[in-house]
């Protein structure tokens, strides 16, 4: 049946998530109105497929099966799936200020934008450091729960936060022999192969991105990915409720893939490699109002990062 959500895509089932049913090709702009992809088509005769999303004739990979128990594993001890609860009242005093180029130095409100309109420079947001070295102190972050939202003041978010709370604060590693090898007094690596829920620095930065998104508005978000953002985006998508796309390229292994699976997106891969799934993102992203985490919702994406410096600092 053809799908009435978000692009219309109809939806087909295939044997194996690593098989790619082609769907159509264009050489024209994208057209919302058309009903099927063939009708649309796409920039520069891109091709596009639709991967099921877990179809239940789906065959099994080899190592499916301890994928599958190391995923439930890792869901069910962080409370994965359950009820979004502040585990504290994290919300304080929004120190927000801006949105700046950081080519040339002009400033925008902190809205959807993404790019100077001036030198076409990435944007990065700006706070009010002078008020937070007032009003914040270590003190208070130790204080707070173990997540990426102990440093609140610090991240793009006016009101509450609606994902994160079992991502970051992950371990410093002491790395003893890797320190003799080197030649230094004391070496820790700072491991996020052990970040909720996917395993992946990714879960730093996806939160933040989604919850200031949702703040502006959005509702379906997306991805340009060959991997682990694709898997990050989905679970915290599928946590949150948001409608989910995730763009890669058509050649991407099927393991890279899988475990994005598991939470039902919508996977749309495109002939061509990663810079031009990419491209097409942000052509499509305004088009469309989809916010593409790594895209038009990239300046805040990027503030998620932060956190493990102020971990490490901490």
């Amino acid at each position: 049946p053809r799908s009435r959500g978000l692009g219309d895509v109809y939806k087909r089932q295939v044997l194996s998530h690593s098989e790619l049913i082609k769907s159509g090709e264009g050489n024209g702009p994208v057209d919302a109105t058309a009903t099927s992809l063939k009708e649309r088509g796409a920039n520069s005769r891109r091709v596009f497929w639709e991967i099921s999303s877990m179809s239940k004739n789906i065959e099994a990979l080899s190592y499916q099966e301890g994928l599958l128990f190391l995923w439930a594993h890792v869901l069910s001890s962080s409370g994965f799936g359950q009820r979004d609860v502040l585990p504290e009242r994290i919300r304080s005093m929004s120190y927000l200020k801006s949105l700046q180029c950081k080519h040339c130095g002009k400033e925008y409100p902190p809205d959807r934008s993404f790019v100077c309109l001036e030198c076409f420079g990435p944007l990065e947001v700006t706070y009010d450091y002078a008020a937070i070295q007032t009003d914040i102190s270590p003190i208070v972050f130790s204080q707070r729960a173990q997540n990426l939202w102990r440093y609140r003041e610090l991240l793009p978010l006016e009101g509450d936060p609606i994902q994160g709370f079992n991502s970051g604060y992950t371990p410093l590693v002491k790395a003893k022999r890797l320190a003799k090898y080197l030649n230094v007094k004391e070496l820790y690596l700072k491991d996020d192969s052990v970040n909720h829920p996917t395993l992946s620095y990714k879960d730093r930065v996806v939160p933040i991105a989604l919850s200031r998104g949702a703040e502006l508005g959005y509702t379906v978000f997306s991805c340009a990915s060959t991997g682990n953002l694709a898997s990050s985006v989905a679970a915290h998508c599928a946590r949150a409720g948001f409608t989910c796309l995730l763009f890669i390229p058509h050649d991407i292994e099927s393991a890279k893939i899988t475990g994005s699976l598991l939470y039902k997106p919508h996977i749309i891969a495109l002939e061509g490699n990663y810079d031009d799934v990419n491209r097409l993102c942000a052509e499509i992203g305004d088009h469309y109002g989809w916010g593409f985490v790594n895209v038009n919702l990239r300046p805040y994406y990027t503030e998620g990062a932060k956190t493990m410096g102020y971990e490490i600092a901490e």
